[in-house]
């Protein structure tokens, strides 16, 4: 790896927004930041950098002081409930956790305008090049939806200002991916004090997380504690996830396909990061286990779909007892939809919106304790209803699933999973959160959580060159 030396990179960068010239230090953040996340060993290390958010926001304010004359709040209104909500992001897919969250929050707009903006800035992801990037679903919500213009990074930082500026938002929501520098830059000239960086990039190297200008919220206490103690974010606040509630399956609902089924979701990166234990090789012994079914919701590549069917052949397990749904709306929905009886989070990497979801549908949960980088953020498996059964070896995983597949089993781990999201995930705590900001510092404090020492930016890049 390279060295850069970032406090130099800073001076340098701030020289040449000095001259005017924007779309390098805008263009150079971003490589920077890819070049620490595309490296192997950052993979799981929570970490961020106040120098590079600072150059994001040196660059915002430099463009907005070049706009002359500067454009006027299309919205005027004094009353802060007829302004709109902002909601930035550089894209959206179906199987995203920060695009179900944007669309719980948009639901909680209760009527007041919400206005979705994508920078579609790409790093190579297929997924950015997809027709409309997802946008008619916040549509389908009520959500006007642009895509930013096609251009230079200059250019979309200068119209996402622009909008920022026309839009005069009550709220600014920041659901920026990793290396957008343009979100990060843009936010600068929102209404003082009404700006959000959500921080659902949660697991790895993101800019925006020590973002002076913005408030930072924390979705759930593991990520709370380590940002509040290690990372020591400024202007910090707590919006535990929630879900919709959508309702408690009927006691008598398990054993709906005849025997017990199985149900995992995410994209298929939640489960390929290198680790001892495959899910595509697991997946026929967890059917063997449970004479049953498995249901995968997500988006799997052709490659794992071919390798999950090799082992299915392989160990004499029929495909159709593995059951693939690509997209579906809601996971909460799905466990009812598929008759899942059994839920196992994602792993090694976990999916909390997902796991809340399908413990507010009263769904029993089967929870993978992970090892290494997983054991903490990454694995998810803090946010479980405490009498969850959990596993660490593949055995455990199988010895659980036997000890689930009793009816009356199920049906007491239904009311633990549902009493877990009433007391922790319900939706009328963010709402409530979210429409009053006398109440974003309330558990801030009160919640206490050993965590791991979270990585700087400068020495990952020493390290990295001097100590590969």
């Amino acid at each position: 790896m390279i060295f850069i030396d970032l406090e130099t990179f800073r001076k340098h960068k701030f020289n040449d927004v000095a001259a005017g010239n924007l779309e390098t230090p805008l263009g150079e953040v971003t490589q920077v930041t890819e070049l620490i996340l595309n490296h192997p060993h950052s993979q799981s290390k929570v970490f961020s950098s106040a120098i590079l958010d600072d150059v994001c926001a040196k660059v915002g304010e430099a463009a907005w002081s070049q706009v002359s004359p500067k454009p006027q709040a299309l919205i005027e209104a004094q009353d802060e409930s007829q302004r709109p909500w902002l909601f930035i992001a550089t894209y959206m897919y179906p199987a995203g956790g920060h695009t179900k969250v944007m669309e719980d929050y948009i639901k909680l707009a209760d009527g007041r305008p919400c206005i979705v903006v994508l920078t579609n800035i790409a790093n190579g992801d297929p997924v950015v090049h997809r027709d409309q990037l997802y946008v008619e679903e916040v549509k389908r919500l009520g959500a006007q939806a642009e895509i930013s213009i096609a251009g230079n990074l200059t250019e979309k930082l200068r119209w996402l200002q622009t909008k920022i500026v026309e839009l005069n938002p009550a709220k600014t929501f920041l659901f920026n991916h990793y290396y957008d520098s343009v979100a990060i830059a843009a936010s600068v000239v929102a209404p003082s004090g009404t700006a959000y960086f959500l921080h659902h990039a949660d697991y790895k190297f993101s800019l925006g997380v020590q973002s002076e200008h913005l408030k930072h919220i924390d979705f759930h206490a593991a990520g709370l504690c380590l940002c509040r103690d290690k990372l020591k974010v400024p202007n910090q606040v707590y919006w535990p996830l929630s879900a919709s509630d959508m309702g408690v399956r009927a006691e008598d609902s398990f054993y709906k396909n005849g025997r017990l089924t199985t149900g995992t979701s995410g994209a298929y990166h939640k489960f390929t990061s290198p680790y001892p234990y495959k899910y595509a090789e697991l997946i026929p012994h967890i059917i063997r286990t449970t004479d049953g079914f498995h249901v995968h919701i997500g988006e799997l590549t052709t490659e794992v779909m071919a390798e999950i069917e090799q082992h299915l052949a392989n160990n004499g397990v029929p495909r159709e007892r593995f059951i693939h749904v690509p997209v579906v709306k809601s996971v909460w929905q799905a466990m009812t939809d598929y008759g899942v009886d059994v839920y196992m989070p994602s792993f090694p990497t976990g999916g909390n919106k997902a796991s809340i979801e399908a413990m507010g549908s009263g769904t029993p949960v089967l929870s993978h304790l992970g090892m290494g980088p997983f054991r903490f953020i990454l694995g998810g498996d803090f946010a479980m209803y405490p009498e969850a059964v959990r596993w660490k070896h593949p055995d455990e995983l199988f010895d659980g699933l036997r000890q689930l597949n009793h009816v009356d089993v199920l049906k007491a781990h239904r009311l633990k999973a549902r009493a877990s999201y009433d007391a922790h995930y319900a939706e009328h705590f963010t709402r409530a959160l979210i429409n009053d900001a006398r109440l974003e510092h309330e558990g801030l404090h009160r919640i206490q959580i050993d965590t791991v020492d979270p990585v700087d930016a400068q020495d990952f890049i020493f390290n990295e060159h001097y100590n590969p």
